[in-house]
C-alpha cells in the first residue's frame, strides 16, 4: 500500500477571493475516483498559515511514498534569487524552493504570479555601485588570466578530478531558460565569485583562482535546493590539497 500525504496550502485575500474556491475543488478532486481516491485525513488544508507551521508540514512528507502540494495566492519571481517567492500570509513570504521538498515521489502545484520584481532595487543599485567602484572598474586580462591558470594547472599533482551533477541512482534537472541545474549553478557560483574577488583585490598586484571543489561546493547548494533535495551533485579527487582551478582573475 502506498502511503500519500496532500498539503493545499490557500493565501486569500480581498483581491483573490477565488483561492477558497481552488482550495476547496481540489480537495473534492483528490477525493474524488478520478483524482485518487484520497482519504480525508490524508488531506491537510491550511488557510494562510505561518511560515513555522508550514515547514513544519512540509517536514512530514518525506515519510511518505507521494507527496502531492498546491498553493494558491500571490507571489512573484524575485530578480535576486532567481525563483518564485510566495505570499503565504499578510506578514510572511515564503521560497517555493522550501515546498519541493518531500517525499521520494512528489508533486507541486504553483498557482500565483510569477512577474519579476526586485526585494531590493534600492539596495541593490547600491551595492552594485559600490562593487564596481571598490574595484575600480576593474576588468581581467585573457593573457595574464591564461598565464595564471596555466601556472595553477601545473602546481597540481597528477590525478581525476569528476564533478559529477548528481549521485547515483539520482537524475539530473534542468529547466528551459537557464539549463542544467547544476551547469548553470556552476557558472553562478564562479561569476558570484569573481565580483566579489575584483572588489576586494588590486589586479595590478595580485590575481586569484577559484578552484573546481570550491566552485563545486558552492554550486551544490544551490543545486540541492532546486531539486527539492533529490540532485546530490558529488565531487571525486586526489587526496591532494591543490585542487584544479575553475576561475580565474588576474
Amino acid at each position: 500500500m502506498v502511503s500519500r500525504k496532500a498539503l493545499i496550502i490557500g493565501s486569500p485575500d480581498e483581491t483573490i477571493p477565488g483561492v477558497n474556491v481552488d482550495v476547496e475543488n481540489l480537495k473534492n478532486y483528490l477525493k474524488s475516483a478520478i483524482g485518487g481516491f484520497w482519504y480525508e485525513h490524508e488531506i491537510t488544508v491550511l488557510e494562510s498559515p505561518l511560515r513555522s507551521v508550514v515547514k513544519n508540514e512540509i517536514s512530514t512528507l518525506r515519510f511518505k511514498d507521494y507527496s502531492f502540494v498546491l498553493f494558491a495566492g500571490h507571489g512573484y519571481h524575485s530578480v535576486e534569487r532567481k525563483r518564485t517567492m510566495l505570499h503565504i500570509n499578510k506578514l510572511e513570504e515564503m521560497d517555493s524552493l522550501d515546498l519541493r521538498i518531500g517525499a521520494s515521489k512528489h508533486s507541486l502545484i504553483l498557482d500565483c504570479c510569477r512577474k519579476p520584481q526586485s526585494e531590493r532595487r534600492i539596495a541593490k543599485a547600491y551595492m552594485e555601485s559600490y562593487s564596481m567602484d571598490s574595484s575600480l572598474g576593474q576588468k581581467p586580462n585573457p593573457i595574464e588570466c591564461r598565464k595564471y591558470f596555466d601556472g595553477a594547472i601545473s602546481a597540481c599533482e597528477d590525478g581525476l578530478v569528476v564533478m559529477n551533477a548528481c549521485a547515483i541512482n539520482e537524475t539530473a534537472g534542468e529547466d528551459e531558460l537557464n539549463g542544467g541545474y547544476y551547469t548553470s549553478s556552476l557558472i553562478d557560483a564562479a561569476s558570484e565569485w569573481v565580483k566579489g574577488t575584483l572588489s576586494q583585490i588590486d589586479l595590478n598586484t595580485q590575481y586569484a583562482t577559484f578552484s573546481t571543489k570550491d566552485c563545486h561546493e558552492a554550486a551544490a547548494v544551490q543545486v540541492n535546493q532546486l531539486s527539492g533535495g533529490r540532485q546530490n551533485p558529488n565531487f571525486e579527487s586526489p587526496r591532494t590539497e591543490r585542487k584544479f582551478p575553475f576561475a580565474v582573475v588576474a
